[in-house]
């Protein structure tokens, strides 16, 4: 059975309920705020939401999880959502940059800062074929994506407040630059595309 509390030196309403048992059988608990200004109502209709979640298996319970096991976690979760190449990529990324690094911190108290060094550090040493210096600016920013992604869904799923991620400066990522057909560059490929089979769809390609 679940239960509510009110906290005077929190000046909130908190709710606790059981979790389903651990692993080893044990009986777990949880207990969260309402937060300021909820009524003794409000907390009860919490409470009924939050004993329906997890009686229908929607609740996870990650709150004492390392990065590296909240990872596993949404990566199992959010598999069915993503196209197999992109749940490789995600994958990769997180096994060759992100969890030898982060991987071991409580994933509570993961802070802006180490997602920072983490990232300004790939840039300056991250590759990882044998070669010295750091990674291109679009992959680190991938990086950065993967672990916003990752921690925006800890935050719907209530384990985190605020999600760290947000509060870090990506690289900036340069603009490919263009290269323009010039006047002759456009005859010189009409002249060698004359008897090609591939003269239509390049004349198209050109067009357009």
């Amino acid at each position: 059975m679940g239960s509510i509390l009110w906290r005077e030196d929190k000046g909130a309403w908190y709710i606790r309920y059981e979790l389903p048992p651990g692993l080893d059988g044990k009986r777990r608990q949880r207990m969260e705020s309402c937060g300021k200004g909820a009524s003794e109502e409000d907390a009860r209709l919490r409470l009924r939401d939050r004993e329906q979640q997890r009686d229908q298996g929607i609740i996870v319970d990650c709150s004492n999880d390392s990065v590296s096991q909240y990872m596993a976690k949404w990566m199992q979760l959010g598999k069915l959502d993503r196209s197999p190449s992109t749940h490789e990529r995600y994958d990769q990324l997180l096994r060759l940059y992100i969890l030898p690094v982060l991987g071991r911190q409580k994933l509570t108290k993961l802070r802006p800062m180490q997602i920072q060094s983490l990232l300004n550090t790939l840039r300056e040493s991250g590759r990882r074929d044998g070669k010295t210096g750091g990674l291109a600016p679009k992959t680190v920013k991938h990086i950065h994506d993967l672990l916003r992604a990752a921690l925006n869904q800890a935050v719907r799923w209530q384990i985190l407040a605020i999600n760290p991620a947000t509060l870090v400066q990506p690289p900036k990522v340069p603009k490919p630059s263009i290269h323009v057909a010039s006047p002759n560059d456009i005859a010189r490929l009409l002249a060698a595309i004359n008897d090609s089979y591939y003269r239509i769809p390049i004349l198209i390609a050109m067009a357009t």
